[in-house]
């Protein structure tokens, strides 16, 4: 490319990840934010790594594993897997197989959805249900507004 060694190159890479001030600040937020940025750098270093053209129902399997598994360490983390999941279903490829390789990310989803019900006695997660049950909708949308 460059002139730049394959070796080097990995190694500015990794530095420039380290390096930015974003990633190292948010990666240490929260116990499960660093989880979840590996689960997305492995699942986009997997779709990086696909032929491209045609992609095969294993490469969407297993992103949809990565994506149901970080849908468990943080119900909405799933959302940050739509881009890869978008380059990988093109609609001129979509087949039943392929919307079978989808059913790690549903039967994570459905399993939680019944672990919270069977738990908690709702759907919504906990802390939804801890911090706005008993306040109105009313009272909660101008704080919402403000807080944006």
């Amino acid at each position: 490319m460059l002139g730049i060694s394959f070796d080097i190159a990995h190694m500015l890479a990794g530095f420039l990840v380290l390096a930015s001030f974003q990633n190292s600040f948010w990666t240490l937020r929260g116990m499960e934010v660093g989880l979840v940025s590996l689960f997305l750098l492995i699942a986009t270093m997997v779709v990086r790594q696909a032929p491209s053209g045609a992609t095969s129902d294993r490469t969407v399997g297993l992103v949809s594993l990565i994506a149901g598994v970080t849908l468990l360490t943080r119900p909405d983390g799933v959302l940050l897997f739509v881009p890869h999941f978008l380059l990988l279903l093109r609609p001129a490829e979509i087949s039943v197989r392929r919307l079978l390789a989808l059913s790690p990310v549903i039967v994570c989803a459905l399993g939680h959805l019944l672990f919270r019900w069977h738990t908690y006695g709702e759907l919504v997660p906990n802390t939804y249900a801890l911090k706005m049950m008993g306040t109105p909708a009313i009272a909660r949308i101008p704080t919402g507004l403000i807080a944006t």
